[in-house]
């Protein structure tokens, strides 16, 4: 059976930390991370206004979830034709699509590492499965 802590997701439990700590249901801010399941200086960030490293990366993330769709589509289509992309090529394929939108928009220097790091694996990976089983 699942605890409070696992069902409850992390940023409901740092805020209602924050809010323990404020209304003086717990004596300190440590105290109250530490009953709710979540660590001190999380919840201390937090309360300064601090994003989740998840959600600030949200924020300078140039491609919406739409487009990194789409360039995992396109790269799926030259796999059927026998034609895996290269790394260069799928950085070619997101910087059209995100130049649609933004003419003068750039990728940065680690936007292949970061692609792959945040695409599912089996997407990447399947890409090449299917150029290995169409030769």
């Amino acid at each position: 059976m699942p605890t409070e802590s696992q069902t409850v997701p992390e940023r409901v439990r740092e805020q209602m930390a924050i809010e323990m700590a404020i209304n003086q249901i717990a004596p300190s801010l440590t105290t109250a991370a530490e009953r709710v399941g979540c660590a001190p200086s999380t919840v201390m960030h937090r309360r300064t206004g601090r994003k989740s490293r998840k959600e600030d990366e949200e924020v300078r993330q140039k491609l919406t979830p739409e487009e990194e769709y789409q360039v995992l589509d396109r790269c799926y289509f030259r796999c059927r034709l026998g034609f895996p992309p290269t790394i260069w090529q799928w950085k070619e394929i997101a910087l059209t699509i995100v130049q649609k939108r933004k003419p003068y928009e750039t990728l940065g220097k680690s936007w292949e590492r970061k692609f792959k790091k945040k695409t599912p694996g089996n997407s990447l990976k399947s890409t090449y499965r299917l150029f290995k089983i169409s030769r």
